[in-house]
């Protein structure tokens, strides 16, 4: 709340004025008095009214790591004793991301308007999902912001990480991929065909393999427009309709089948997923019910979803989790076990999180021995292909220095 006073020095006599922000009204005037002064008036400021900016609220996601960034800057500085109106300035001012920043002031405004922090927060479901929504509403309710605020900055830190490890082991494959095709389709279309001409002027007989490989070119270097444009078509029709949930769906489920990297690093991924969620969930004191909803609700992948779903089910029916995961063929066994160890010792976040720590070095481990496996994998694909067009190139070439040595 900010007040507008005015206030004389006891033995002075001096008269100030002035505006601050404080919580209530005896707050303001206990300052006053420990700096010698009487208060003549106090007056409560109230906010202008404002008009949000609803472009806001359905604008592009954020990043992790400015989320993370925010998540963190606010902990440190509520930690600091700064009122939470305050901090939120401050935080946000210092957001490289204009339309973040804007964000920030909006919820600020909120909260001087009356609002608490997590409605403020619902505003913006593409920024903030449920499960950050869930966390703050403990904070709040139960005085431990700060504590989840911390929490979920760790939380998301540690899911980006893992994250962009995933990333950075598939880039490399499908960079490799992508540069042997552009490399072959300029042999084809450049290099080839310079033969064709040399070969037409012999007048021979061509071998199957050269007639193949030049019939290829020929198709390539006429039709090489509209094979990119029907490329481009087709990236484009995919990339919308990813946006329809069925499609979604099937495009998760296809890629936990990609040999190697379905099994041994996507599932690993989305179990370590589930297990942080959990044991973050449960370390923020949400009863279990809710904590299996809330990551239900945040998996992409349906079978996941449909089995966290069946896990609930059985909870709320009186099962123990363990229980519960040990007959869901989607999580391996060590899941079930690691969590009936927190259910005797009680400690269900601790076993949890470690379970994740866990497979994410499994993801890691998967990854270079993925890397390791594929290079030498797509050399030799690479010069297969390589092999057969020097071999249908030089096989004419040869036939025709027998001809003229007999």
């Amino acid at each position: 709340m900010e007040f507008e006073y005015s206030a004389r020095h006891i033995e002075n006599g001096e008269t100030i004025t002035g505006v601050m922000e404080v919580p209530s009204e005896d707050a303001l005037k206990d300052y006053l008095r420990k700096d010698g002064f009487f208060p003549l008036t106090l007056r409560e400021r109230k906010p202008a009214p404002f008009t949000r900016d609803r472009n806001l609220q359905n604008a592009k996601h954020i990043k992790t790591k400015e989320l993370v960034f925010f998540t963190r800057q606010l902990a440190s500085t509520l930690k600091a004793g700064i009122l939470l109106t305050e901090a939120l300035d401050v935080v946000g001012t210092s957001l490289r991301n204009s339309h973040f920043s804007k964000v920030i002031a909006n919820i600020r405004q909120d909260i001087n308007s009356g609002r608490d922090f997590t409605s403020a927060l619902k505003e913006y479901p593409r920024i903030f999902d449920h499960m950050f929504i869930t966390i703050i509403t403990v904070g709040e309710s139960s005085g431990k912001l700060v504590t989840s605020l911390a929490d979920l900055a760790k939380y998301l830190e540690d899911m980006d990480e893992v994250r962009e490890k995933v990333k950075t082991g598939l880039t490399y494959p499908i960079f490799l991929i992508s540069f042997t095709i552009i490399i072959l389709a300029c042999v084809v279309v450049f290099f080839i065909p310079k033969f064709k001409e040399m070969f037409s002027n012999t007048g021979q007989d061509l071998p199957w393999l050269t007639q193949v490989t030049l019939n290829i070119c020929d198709y390539v270097s006429v039709n090489i427009f509209p094979i990119l444009g029907g490329m481009t078509f087709l990236l484009i029709l995919l990339k919308l309709s990813l946006r329809i949930k069925k499609v979604q769906d099937f495009v998760e489920e296809l890629k936990l089948r990609i040999p190697f990297v379905g099994p041994e690093i996507l599932q690993k991924f989305l179990i370590s997923k589930f297990c942080r969620t959990l044991g973050m969930l449960f370390s923020a004191g949400i009863n279990m019910a809710t904590t299996l909803s809330i990551s239900s609700f945040i998996f992409p992948n349906p079978s996941y979803r449909k089995a966290i779903e069946k896990i609930r089910e059985q909870v709320i029916g009186g099962a123990a989790l363990s229980d519960a995961i040990y007959q869901q063929k989607m999580f391996p066994p060590l899941v079930g076990k690691m969590i009936l160890i927190g259910e005797k010792t009680g400690s269900y976040s601790d076993m949890l999180l470690r379970t994740a720590s866990y497979y994410d070095e499994q993801i890691s481990h998967d990854i270079k021995r993925l890397l390791t496996l594929f290079e030498p994998i797509m050399i030799i694909v690479a010069g297969i292909f390589i092999a057969f067009i020097v071999v249908s190139i030089y096989l004419p070439i040869l036939n025709l220095i027998t001809v003229i040595e007999y």
